[in-house]
């Protein structure tokens, strides 16, 4: 068998750890005896890409595996139907390489294997991850549509949470060929082993994610401020990078609290679990979520997360008391409930075996068997 594993983000020499569940899946995929190609669509005019990336493997940007990703550069310009000079060549390759199907990530970039799909008869499945379902359909008509159409005419939708799904309804998708697969959780037996901290009387809230809007990044330094209102001693880890960056910075030191905070910057991906490792309790004010990864990474290192009831986040915490409803004084009820975990906190055991169920093991199996249901 042999899958078309088609996606925008992969890890690459300037973002080691862009779209890490992507590689994560792969390699589980590989171990299972699957043959997968990889192909990487880079928009060169987009500012998260760069001007036409060359194939490389994977060993090149230091990972322990030598997975070749074949680049295929275009450019996104208004009104043009940018991926129609993509065809032919994604096409020759299937051919070439006897793909059985195509498994395209994130929907609007599925269009190319919907235009396979409609000109060769080559099937696809296809992969919802976040933004673009609960965002870009909602906010553009084209996008919508061209949504749409992807979804209504892939042999298989995955969405990676319910919510994802729901809003797939919402906005007209009606077929029952779909499956609600989370992305999976690396469940490495040293990986999560617990620091013992030499002060016990100190407690650690973190966050770990991009520093941007969406993330309620800006929402952290009014959190942690209202929690060292009630607790003193408590100090503060942030993992992660972003264009808040600086006003995060600034409003720190206006709360006055900028020297009882760790910023750790962007760290790689396997680093980041010795980060939460030190922490009590993980914080998570996001906007919207597909299925925030960051969280069974979390309950694998024993440590609860207190987040927002927004998108997939209460599907991926599951624990009632940990959620808090989006509206006003978000902030102050984020750090109220922190402050409740902190003294009675979810049995760590628990954390850790809700966690386990969502191993790659577990979740890359479940796509092996749609990939098998199609495939006879």
């Amino acid at each position: 068998m042999r899958i078309l594993y088609l996606t925008n983000t992969f890890p690459e020499l300037t973002d080691r750890t862009r779209g890490i569940f992507n590689y994560k899946r792969v390699v589980e995929l590989v171990k299972n005896g699957i043959e997968v190609d990889v192909i990487k669509v880079n928009n060169i005019l987009s500012p998260s890409s760069r001007l036409f990336i060359k194939d490389y493997r994977l060993s090149e940007i230091n990972y322990k595996t030598d997975i070749l990703v074949k680049c295929i550069n275009y450019m996104k310009l208004p009104f043009i139907t940018h991926y129609l000079n993509l065809i032919e060549p994604l096409h020759q390759y299937c051919e070439k390489r006897r793909i059985d199907i195509v498994h395209a990530h994130f929907a609007y970039y599925a269009y190319p294997a919907y235009l396979l799909y409609k000109k060769y008869n080559i099937s696809y499945i296809i992969t919802i991850h976040g933004s673009d379902m609960h965002s870009l359909p909602l906010a553009n008509k084209r996008i919508r549509e061209k949504t749409l159409k992807i979804l209504k005419n892939a042999k298989k939708v995955i969405f990676v949470s319910e919510y994802l799904k729901r809003i797939a309804v919402s906005i007209g998708y009606s077929r029952n060929s779909n499956s609600v697969i989370p992305n999976g959780v690396d469940i490495g037996k040293n990986k999560y082993n617990k620091i013992i901290k030499k002060d016990k009387s100190n407690k650690i809230i973190g966050y770990v994610g991009n520093l941007k809007y969406v993330k309620g990044a800006d929402r952290i330094p009014s959190i942690f401020y209202e929690i060292k209102s009630d607790c003193p001693d408590v100090e503060y880890i942030i993992v992660g990078d972003g264009i808040l960056r600086k006003q995060i910075d600034k409003n720190l030191i206006k709360y006055n609290i900028n020297k009882n905070v760790i910023f750790a910057g962007k760290v790689d991906h396997d680093q980041v679990s010795k980060y939460i490792n030190k922490m009590d309790v993980l914080v998570m004010p996001s906007r919207n979520e597909g299925w925030p990864c960051v969280v069974m990474e979390a309950y694998m290192c024993g440590v609860p997360v207190v987040g927002t009831n927004n998108g997939g986040i209460p599907e991926a915490i599951g624990i009632k008391n940990c959620i808090v409803a989006e509206g006003d004084n978000i902030e102050k009820r984020i750090a109220k409930t922190v402050l409740q975990i902190l003294k009675e906190p979810p049995e760590r055991e628990y954390l850790i075996s809700r966690a386990m169920k969502y191993s790659w093991e577990n979740i890359v199996e479940k796509e092996i068997a749609i990939y098998k249901s199609i495939i006879r």
